[in-house]
C-alpha cells in the first residue's frame, strides 16, 4: 500500500514539474532609431508580453524593479552576462528567461526584432522579428506572430479561400477593365548565364544599418507594398541595380550593402567595385528585391 501511495506521489509530483509554465520577464524594449516613444515602446512591451503569455507553457510578466534590476547588470545592452550573474537574475526576478525586444523606426513604420534569452544557461532561442507598415495600429499583429515565432512555431501564410459567386448567364455581362496602376517599385531584367530574369527593387533602404543575420531576417520578414517575398539581392542583381542607381532613390555609391553571394552573405562596396567577406557583427546597408515572375 505505502508503495503504491509513493508511486502515486512521483507521478503527480512530476507531472506538476512538468507542467510548470516557463516564466518570461519582459524587458522594456530598446529605442534602435530616434523618434520612439515611449507610447510605442509601452505598447509593443504590453501586447508582447500579452501574445507570450497565450502561448502554452509561457508565463511573460512585468515588474516595476525589473529594468533597475537587468540595467544594473546591464544586461539589457546585448543580453550576454556571466555565468554567475545570469543565475543570480533568475533567483532575484524569479524567471526563467529574459525577453530582449528592439525597435527601429522608419517614417511611419516600425522594424521590430525580439528573442528569449535562457538564464540558466545563456542561450538565445528562436529570434523573430517583423515588419509594422502603417504606423503603431498594427502592433498587435505583429506582436503576435513573434510571439509564435519565439516560442519556437513555424508559421505558414494563410491565403483567404475564393469566394465563390452564382452568375446567371442571361444577365452575365462582362466586368469593365481596369487601368493598371503604374507600380512605385523598379523592375528591371537580370541575365545570369545566358537565363534572364526579372527583379523588382523596394524604393528605400533600411533606415539602420545592419548585421549579416539582421539584414537577411529583415528581408525574409519584410512585408511591404503588397508583398511578402522579398529577399537581399545576389551580386549580379546588385550591379543591375547600382546600374541603374540614378532610378533608385537612396541607394548610396558610399555605402556598403549586403548581398547573396551563391547563399554566402557577403558586403558589396560600391565606390571600389569591392566584393567580399565581413564579420558577423559589421553593420552595413541593405536594400532588398524579389524575383518577378
Amino acid at each position: 500500500m505505502k508503495q503504491i501511495l509513493l508511486f502515486f506521489i512521483v507521478f503527480f509530483s512530476s507531472i506538476t514539474l512538468f507542467g510548470q509554465a516557463k516564466r518570461v520577464a519582459m524587458l522594456e524594449p530598446i529605442a534602435s532609431s530616434e523618434g520612439v516613444s515611449l507610447m510605442v515602446k509601452n505598447m509593443v512591451r504590453g501586447e508582447l508580453t500579452k501574445s507570450l503569455s497565450k502561448e502554452p507553457g509561457f508565463d511573460a510578466f512585468t515588474r516595476i524593479d525589473i529594468d533597475k534590476m537587468m540595467k544594473e547588470f546591464k544586461f539589457q545592452e546585448s543580453g550576454m552576462v556571466n555565468d554567475e550573474q545570469r543565475l543570480k537574475l533568475g533567483q532575484m526576478s524569479g524567471a526563467d528567461y529574459v525577453c530582449i525586444s528592439k525597435i527601429t523606426k522608419d517614417d511611419k513604420s516600425y522594424y521590430l526584432e525580439a528573442f528569449l534569452v535562457h538564464l540558466e544557461s545563456g542561450k538565445i532561442d528562436n529570434p523573430a522579428s517583423a515588419f509594422v507598415e502603417g504606423g503603431y495600429a498594427f502592433v498587435n499583429s505583429a506582436c503576435q506572430k513573434i510571439a509564435a515565432e519565439m516560442v519556437g512555431k513555424k508559421l505558414a501564410n494563410k491565403i483567404p479561400p475564393t469566394r465563390q459567386v452564382a452568375v446567371s448567364h442571361s444577365t452575365y455581362s462582362a466586368p469593365k477593365k481596369k487601368t493598371p496602376v503604374k507600380s512605385k517599385f523598379k523592375v528591371y531584367d537580370v541575365s545570369v548565364n545566358f537565363k534572364n530574369h526579372k527583379i523588382m527593387v523596394i524604393d528605400r533602404d533600411f533606415t539602420e544599418k545592419m548585421t549579416r543575420d539582421n539584414a537577411v531576417r529583415a528581408c525574409r520578414n519584410l512585408n511591404y507594398g503588397g508583398f511578402n517575398d522579398w529577399r537581399l539581392p545576389t551580386k549580379e542583381e546588385m550591379k543591375v541595380m547600382f546600374k541603374n542607381r540614378y532610378d533608385l532613390s537612396g541607394l548610396e555609391q558610399r555605402e556598403c550593402y549586403w548581398y547573396n553571394a551563391k547563399g554566402k552573405i557577403w558586403v558589396h562596396f560600391p565606390m571600389r567595385d569591392t566584393w567580399s567577406a565581413s564579420y558577423d557583427h559589421h553593420k552595413y546597408k541593405v536594400r532588398c528585391v524579389r524575383t518577378v515572375n
